[in-house]
């Protein structure tokens, strides 16, 4: 089980990063987390979306980039995108924690 941790936070980091080309203001994460829900995935993968969508897109990097430099921004990101996961893998966690109850 502690094996399978890192390629969790990749899986949930790599949900997170696809959601960024997306346009995902407004409530419109909610709608694609609860489909990837419906069709399996889980609940920290849900979250992560849910966190990194909003965040993440291009006119808010857009706009962190204009008094930032290039690697305060990829600072930014990536701290975004691995912080998500590690929170999307602690709700899988707990998810599965009190699933035996």
């Amino acid at each position: 089980m502690e094996g399978a941790v890192i390629p969790l936070i990749i899986g949930f980091s790599l949900a997170a990063l696809l959601t960024m080309p997306f346009q995902l203001t407004g409530g419109a994460e909610v709608l694609l987390a609860s489909a990837l829900m419906v069709k399996g995935a889980s609940l920290g993968t849900a979250l992560s979306i849910m966190l990194v969508a909003p965040i993440t897109n291009f006119s808010v990097v857009r706009h962190s980039y204009r008094p930032a430099k290039v690697k305060t921004t990829a600072l930014y990101l990536v701290a975004t995108w691995f912080m998500a996961g590690l929170l999307g893998v602690a709700v899988d966690g707990i998810q599965q924690l009190f699933s035996g109850w």
